[in-house]
């Protein structure tokens, strides 16, 4: 479907090495992918072509077309390729990137709404900086001097405003997260236990409060081993109060860990349901919450 041009895998010395590359670009790749390292060594190293006639040769042979399917330049799509998957074409452009927030709560299914914009998460860029030379580490071995002498394009950290007219909006998290890729499409999601924790940390990315209290109505019982599992791991102490007034006081889900979850709360405090809206009377006695939010 798409093509980013990271980096090649092959150290050229002449054009006679170029249909290695188109081998690899039409027996290797069916729908949205990146040019890997092979690693292969060459015998002559000295003189590699450059990389743009690289490029231009697959162009000419009809190997790739200029048609774009992002704002950025170095994006192509595969001739014959005509539909455009966003979600394909921007987890290809960012290897550590994945689904998160609401377009994970759409990919599994949790809400009715089709939102316009694609949610990612992506490490900050010093870390994702580090993850892109340990790749290219990785993948070059031996070969990684001689492909920088080259000035071959190194993996870069691409972040497109639009695919597809979807707008792309990125979240720079701590850590590469809790995702899971998902079979025969090159697409990375957060787990289904994230997504929920997600919900509560950020739930302005994720539809509101009212949105994600709805997708716990809904779908709660059916993850609520997933939900527990990762607010235990991975979940703040506000998290799981959170967590535990939703499933608890107003669903009426029962599991072991809530009686934990209580031992955090704290009578006199000044914890929120929703943080971003100012303190209410309302109150949960049993979770020492307030309930600053207002449903039918």
């Amino acid at each position: 479907m798409c093509i980013r041009i990271f980096y090649n895998s092959i150290m050229l010395s002449n054009s006679k090495m170029l249909p290695h590359i188109l081998k690899e670009c039409t027996s290797s790749f069916t729908t949205s992918v990146k040019v890997p390292y092979r690693g292969s060594k060459s015998d002559n190293q000295i003189n590699p072509p450059n990389f743009q006639d690289i490029i231009d040769n697959l162009i000419q042979l009809g190997i790739l077309t200029e048609k774009k399917v992002s704002t950025l330049k170095d994006v192509f799509s595969f001739v014959g390729k005509s539909k455009v998957d966003p979600l394909e074409v921007v987890c290809t452009l960012d290897p550590f990137a994945y689904l998160s927030h609401l377009s994970a709560i759409e990919f599994y299914g949790l809400t009715d709404r089709f939102p316009k914009t694609i949610y990612i998460s992506s490490p900050k860029q010093n870390q994702w900086q580090q993850y892109a030379k340990d790749q290219m580490h990785k993948d070059l071995k031996d070969n990684y001097s001689s492909y920088n002498n080259a000035k071959y394009p190194p993996l870069e950290n691409l972040r497109p405003l639009k695919i597809d007219k979807k707008n792309i909006k990125f979240f720079n998290s701590l850590h590469l997260g809790a995702y899971k890729n998902i079979k025969d499409r090159n697409i990375r999601v957060s787990t289904i236990g994230r997504t929920f924790l997600n919900m509560l940390q950020n739930p302005d990315l994720c539809g509101g409060l009212d949105h994600v209290i709805d997708c716990f109505e809904e779908h709660a019982q059916t993850y609520i081993i997933n939900i527990v599992d990762e607010v235990e791991r991975k979940g703040h102490k506000i998290d799981k109060i959170r967590a535990g007034y939703i499933l608890d006081e107003i669903y009426d889900l029962n599991h072991e860990v809530f009686y934990s979850w209580l031992q955090l709360t704290q009578r006199g405090g000044s914890m929120k349901l929703d943080a971003s809206v100012e303190y209410a009377p309302d109150y949960s006695e049993k979770w020492k919450l307030s309930i600053n939010i207002y449903r039918d």
